[in-house]
């Protein structure tokens, strides 16, 4: 699980399933012999069931992604150490990835921990890093300089091997211990929790790094990934992304998944412009050519997050937690107790929505919101009859 078969696997499935012939339905484009422009039809009769075809897909790719979290903590440490002792002479290259893979780990956690603030956003949201088990095999690879060596295979990180007091620092146990202060600070102990918040956050601080980019700011926009649904187009820094779920299909004529939305930064986050789209299925002489014969026409409008949103009408699928982040991103507090139409309507109210969004749209959420709290305030004064009614019984 330490390799990128899966990711390799769901590419070759998705290539040859999105296409003409894989999805039994004509294509739509033609392509002259020997010219690189294409023409695509305005419209398709079968339009509705290419969508859905699409969104199902997207969906199967969602779980394929999902059920790899469920792995997520046999490529993180403690458990991808089993990797380094595996029987075998073919598998040095897999070994020398799994080391520089911990090494990337151990060095962000150490950065990470050197700072007071960066430190107490680590042991916040990735409170395993303390762990006995997690820091003393990064300890013993440190000493050895993340080379595998016969000496390393005999270190122990809680002898005296030179280790810092930084890589030392939970090695110590205590006989009397109370189990049930050491887990109160965890939001949860499951195994669910570990893989699908922990590990990928920590996944997300090591890009992070790698980006070279302010931990502390970029982490806050983290929350940006629950606003999206499946088969969302968005553009960062010119590559395009169609999103399943909380993951991303990079490229999307290629299928190649491999950066996850779970860990935007801030310039990331600033920079990503999503757009209206329609599908089209190319001819097999095309889809040879590019890997895949499923195309996505974009639409000349771009969007950033609130107004695609509003556009869309998501914003009304978004529940409140969600519209506090996007209020917030927008420099804008509002009480606890705020109802989510209130909370929409402040957000309709926003320059980026009236610059890029439509009249029409912004009326039409705003028509809903008055239907959908008409219907409750119907609802409540049934109720109150109601019990009125039982009362006077008695």
């Amino acid at each position: 699980m330490n390799g990128n078969w899966p990711e390799r696997t769901l590419q070759s499935l998705a290539a040859k399933i999105l296409g003409s012939e894989g999805l039994k339905m004509p294509p739509d484009v033609k392509c002259s012999a020997g010219a690189e422009a294409i023409r695509l039809w305005n419209c398709r009769s079968d339009e509705i069931k290419l969508k859905r075809m699409f969104f199902m897909s997207a969906l199967a790719w969602f779980s394929a992604h999902e059920l790899l979290e469920y792995t997520l903590y046999l490529r993180r440490a403690p458990a991808c150490a089993a990797a380094l002792i595996a029987p075998g002479d073919g598998n040095e290259s897999d070994i020398q990835r799994v080391l520089s893979s911990m090494k990337n780990e151990w060095e962000t956690v150490l950065f990470m921990e050197s700072g007071a603030r960066t430190h107490a956003l680590l042991k916040s949201r990735c409170r395993f890093t303390d762990f006995q088990n997690f820091r003393e095999i990064h300890t013993m690879l440190q000493q050895c300089q993340y080379k595998l060596t016969p000496k390393a295979a005999l270190k122990k990180a809680n002898r005296s091997e030179g280790a810092s007091m930084q890589a030392m620092m939970s090695v110590a146990v205590s006989k009397n211990f109370n189990m049930d202060e050491i887990v109160k600070p965890m939001n949860s102990t499951s195994a669910f929790h570990h893989n699908h918040d922990q590990l990928n956050t920590l996944s997300a601080f090591m890009e992070m790094k790698r980006l070279s980019l302010d931990i502390l700011d970029a982490s806050t926009h983290l929350w940006a990934a629950q606003c999206l649904g499946s088969g969302e187009l968005l553009k960062i820094n010119g590559e395009f992304f169609v999103t399943t779920g909380r993951w991303i299909l990079c490229n999307m004529i290629k299928a190649a998944m491999h950066c996850a939305l779970m860990s935007p930064s801030a310039r990331a986050c600033n920079q990503a412009k999503f757009m209206l789209y329609t599908l089209h299925l190319a001819p097999d002489s095309l889809a040879s050519k590019i890997g895949c014969g499923l195309l996505l026409r974009r639409g000349v409008s771009e969007f950033t997050l609130l107004p695609y949103l509003v556009e869309t009408k998501k914003i009304l699928r978004l529940p409140s937690a969600s519209l506090s982040d996007l209020l917030l991103s927008q420099n804008v507090r509002m009480p606890k107790n705020t109802t989510v139409a209130c909370k929409i309507r402040r957000l309709l109210a926003e320059d980026a929505v009236k610059q890029s969004c439509s009249e029409k749209t912004v009326q039409e959420i705003i028509q809903f919101l008055e239907s959908r709290e008409e219907k409750r305030k119907n609802h409540k004064e049934k109720d109150e009859e109601k019990d009125e009614s039982e009362e006077s019984c008695f």
